[in-house]
């Protein structure tokens, strides 16, 4: 069974600890929830911090900010990750690029820019991208593009989707591109990721 959240909130809400936590080693951006205890808890700490939003009693925005906290550490312990590359596992230093790539996280179904991502780091594109590269390893294309086919590969894994339509969920804009990286960055096609194996 998938079951979709679409969680968004403000930078703000991240404390300097969990923005580390999160983005100083993997790419990855799925989790597996194997056990059911561990499913049931995640859907239990959704439903709370659904309630908590749509609530006006006081201490609400403590409450929010503690359910996400907790949501995104769990998250964080379940994470996979798809072959990274090994120059990423270095701790991010600049926070301008962890600004951005908290942006990229949110968007990077959207079709979006190194000038995008650059005014959220608040930097110049060309910097953006030179240090984007020193701080992470890669390009800022290869990037967007390994989180939208992990997400493509998750999406294959647990949905019942066509593969047209985790082409496009994922960010691609066409079918044809979408198979030509999928296989290059995994060995096979979309539909033979499908099969067990």
């Amino acid at each position: 069974m998938l079951v979709l959240y679409n969680l968004i909130f403000a930078q703000a809400m991240l404390s300097d600890a969990l923005v580390h936590l999160l983005f100083h080693a993997s790419i990855g951006v799925t989790a597996s929830f194997n056990q059911p205890a561990d499913f049931e808890r995640m859907v239990l700490r959704f439903k709370n911090l659904e309630r908590e939003c749509q609530m006006r009693a006081p201490g609400r925005d403590i409450a929010v900010q503690s359910e996400l906290n907790l949501i995104l550490i769990e998250w964080q312990r379940h994470r996979k990750t798809l072959k990274p590359p090994a120059s990423i596992d270095k701790t991010l230093q600049h926070r301008g690029i962890q600004k951005a790539l908290i942006y990229i996280q949110h968007h990077f179904r959207q079709a979006i820019t190194l000038n995008d991502a650059a005014q959220h780091a608040h930097l110049s594109a060309n910097y953006f991208s030179e240090l984007f590269g020193k701080e992470t390893g890669i390009s800022f294309q290869q990037y967007v593009q390994q989180l939208r086919l992990q997400f493509a590969m998750a999406l294959l894994k647990t949905s019942t989707l066509q593969v047209t339509e985790v082409s496009y969920a994922s960010g691609f804009n066409t079918l044809t591109h979408f198979e030509r990286v999928f296989r290059l960055q995994f060995g096979m096609t979309p539909r033979e990721a499908r099969i067990p194996r």
